[in-house]
């Protein structure tokens, strides 16, 4: 068992039959593990979007690195290689 997934059965086991603490019941347990798994959705589309916001440097990059000038084979584009290589490939 994972140690993350054993410790969150753990805390969900004391917290429904009160070690240390009142319990609150399986009907709550269930609407906090509810609550904490819709708000980690909602959070992970958050980040998602600001990673997209925040790293569109890279994407235009990337973008670029697709442009039609550069050949399917892979070879470097005649923009970027120098006029000596130029002239002996001519």
């Amino acid at each position: 068992m994972d140690a993350g997934i054993g410790t969150q059965a753990l805390a969900t086991l004391i917290a429904v039959y009160g070690l240390f603490m009142s319990p609150i019941g399986w009907g709550w347990a269930a609407f906090v593990w509810g609550y904490a798994l819709a708000w980690f959705l909602v959070n992970d589309r958050v980040k998602l979007l600001a990673y997209r916001i925040f790293d569109g440097a890279k994407i235009e990059t990337r973008s670029e690195a697709n442009a039609p000038n550069a050949t399917s084979t892979g070879d470097v584009p005649w923009a970027v290689i120098p006029p000596t290589t130029r002239k002996m490939r001519d």
